[in-house]
């Protein structure tokens, strides 16, 4: 089977989160069983300068650019200087202000990927968030269309004006397609007019139809439950293999976890920590966004030098939490390490520092599943299915066990939704702050829920 897989991101050659390590992991999983899978991706300055021998296939004209399809390996690479070769990330500029023209770099993007599908014959073409959400309604031809919901809360929001400027259908701008809240919203428009809808997990998958996290588009997740799966984020498990990881100073197994400390060592004095390997470090490799929890981590982070402990974040986000954190660092210093920005290389580092858990505020990171398989080994820590569905920890300290009960920890493991236990007042307040804080992410008038900004949600 051919699978074209469209993406705004795939690590190790650009990466802002979670969608950057699936993009990578997924694809090469998918040609481990046999199928064809092609990468498509914009040509950003890191794209084509960390792709070799990238060879012209075909030009395009679309929405007033002229833009060339590049190859190489597994890939296709859609090379528009205007657009994609700037300074910044993705979707921002250095300053961490969106790209005004976001509409159309990534309109671009998805109508180039519905050619790239018919011209290359493609059997699938796999759109993942916002920035790809229009590809399904580019369509034509045999292949059918995908679409993936790595975050719903992102969804691409902008001034009705684009639907012309993009040369979308009229009739696509409606309540039952990409019209939200008089607005055009690619991702809505691919949960409209994808054939299937897929997500991170079941639990996603469940949560997305509820009001709580639908973000406003429950109602037409609903809808399309029958195409809707949620599905498990995976991983590499040749990359994030602790015997393997050639991005660590240390490599180490079940067999010999003293080596960490090695790595814990190399962490701390890149990260301008004190060197001492008797106070446990704490890790957090996250973009920096209410959304995450990385407010959460700020507010105890005076708690966890108490202890003492250490702290050492690593990531790029709002500029606030950026700030916040910067402000702990310099307030802490040689107790709380901090990186700004994506760096692969370092990424990999906390994971393989610590004897303790990754520090978790809203969520669990794949990633750490195979270092917890090698501590669950070695005796380490003992986390059971059903406690983590639960939200409960489970420590050895020695001689005793210490179970650590957080209705707010969740897991896919597991899960028992009889007994999970709720806090709606938490709820409302949760749901209230997020929409008070939220960003705008090309809507500055409504927050993803559709309500306008100075409406309560209680």
């Amino acid at each position: 089977m051919r699978v074209l897989f469209v993406t705004p991101e795939c690590a190790p050659l650009t990466k802002t989160g979670g969608l950057g390590d699936v993009s990578a992991a997924l694809p090469a999983a998918l040609r481990a069983l046999g199928h064809d899978v092609r990468i498509l991706v914009p040509g950003y300055r890191a794209v084509l300068e960390g792709l070799l021998q990238l060879r012209p296939t075909g030009t395009l004209e679309l929405l007033g650019f002229k833009a060339s399809v590049l190859e190489a390996r597994n890939f296709f690479v859609l090379d528009c200087a205007e657009l994609y070769r700037r300074d910044g990330g993705p979707y921002q500029d250095a300053s961490g202000n969106d790209w005004p023209d976001n509409p159309l770099r990534f309109g671009l993007l998805a109508r180039a990927a519905a050619l790239v599908a018919r011209d290359w014959q493609a059997d699938i073409l796999h759109c993942n968030d916002w920035p790809t959400g229009l590809s399904p309604v580019y369509l034509s031809g045999k292949a059918r269309s995908v679409m993936t919901v790595h975050n719903l809360a992102f969804q691409g929001n902008f001034d009705a004006l684009w639907v012309q400027r993009l040369g979308l259908p009229v009739e696509s701008f409606t309540m039952e397609g990409a019209e939200f809240h008089g607005q055009l919203s690619f991702l809505k428009a691919g949960l409209a007019y994808a054939d299937a809808i897929t997500t991170v997990s079941p639990t996603y998958a469940r949560e997305i139809q509820g009001a709580e996290l639908g973000f406003g588009m429950d109602g037409l997740l609903r809808h399309r439950a029958a195409a809707l799966t949620g599905i498990l984020n995976g991983i590499d498990t040749d990359i994030w293999d602790p015997g393997r990881d050639e991005k660590i100073k240390e490599r180490y197994g079940a067999s010999s976890l003293e080596k960490k400390l090695v790595n814990k060592t190399e962490l701390q004095r890149l990260l301008g920590l004190e060197v001492r390997a008797d106070v446990p470090l704490f890790g957090v490799v996250s973009r920096l966004t209410y959304q995450k929890g990385t407010d959460l981590v700020a507010a105890v982070a005076e708690a966890l030098v108490a202890i003492p402990a250490q702290l050492a974040v690593l990531g790029a986000g709002n500029r606030d939490q950026e700030e916040t954190l910067s402000h702990l660092k310099t307030r802490f210093p040689g107790k709380i390490g901090l990186q700004i920005g994506f760096d692969e290389g370092l990424a990999h580092r906390p994971e393989h520092a610590q004897r303790l858990g990754r520090l978790r505020a809203h969520v669990t990171k794949s990633q750490d599943v195979r270092h917890e398989q090698e501590r669950v080994q070695h005796g380490v820590c003992d986390q059971r299915a059903g406690d983590l569905a639960r939200g409960m920890w489970r420590h050895d300290l020695g001689d005793r066990e210490r179970v650590i009960d957080d209705p707010w920890l969740t897991s896919d493991l597991g899960r028992d939704p009889a007994r999970e236990r709720r806090d709606p007042a938490r709820e409302r307040h949760e749901r209230k702050r997020a929409h008070d804080q939220w960003p705008g992410h090309g809507a500055a008038a409504r927050c993803p829920c559709g309500r306008p900004r100075d409406r309560d949600h209680e």
